[in-house]
């Protein structure tokens, strides 16, 4: 398992600027309950030539951990989901100002839409008119 302090630790310890990320926030199990098996990142890129992969591979190298264990999550293309979760429980690693703001900005779009989907039974009306365009599983 992963401890929180020795990864935050080595996340501050990265060239961000020098992997063209403007901020990053580290969320999930790790930000949530302090131990984790991996490291989640959502990170706002500086510029279009960003890969998430490269990212997450020299970010694990920093760490001293194998790729495999490094999520890295482009904001501009984060779900309602990551953007709420690095809200309510991020910790900000780089480009706290940034971060916050963006953030701040989407989560009210993400709430308007979790509001309207409840109210309008989005999720069930698609399940109803699945079920009702191919009709049951029936467990195949």
């Amino acid at each position: 398992m992963l401890k929180l302090e020795k990864i935050v630790e080595g996340l501050r310890r990265v060239d961000w600027d020098r992997l063209g990320v403007d901020w990053a926030v580290l969320f999930g199990s790790l930000a949530r309950r302090g131990l984790g098996r991996d490291v989640d990142l959502l990170v706002m890129p500086r510029g279009e030539g960003f890969d998430p992969v490269d990212a997450a591979v020299e970010i694990a190298e920093a760490l001293g951990l194998d790729a495999s264990l490094v999520d890295v999550v482009d904001a501009r293309r984060a779900s309602c989901p990551v953007i709420l979760e690095a809200w309510r429980r991020g910790i900000y690693i780089h480009g706290r100002a940034r971060a916050r703001e963006w953030l701040l900005a989407r989560v009210w779009v993400c709430y308007d839409y979790a509001i309207a989907k409840e109210k309008l039974g989005v999720t069930s009306r698609a399940l109803q008119a699945m079920e009702a365009r191919w009709g049951g599983c029936g467990g195949h």
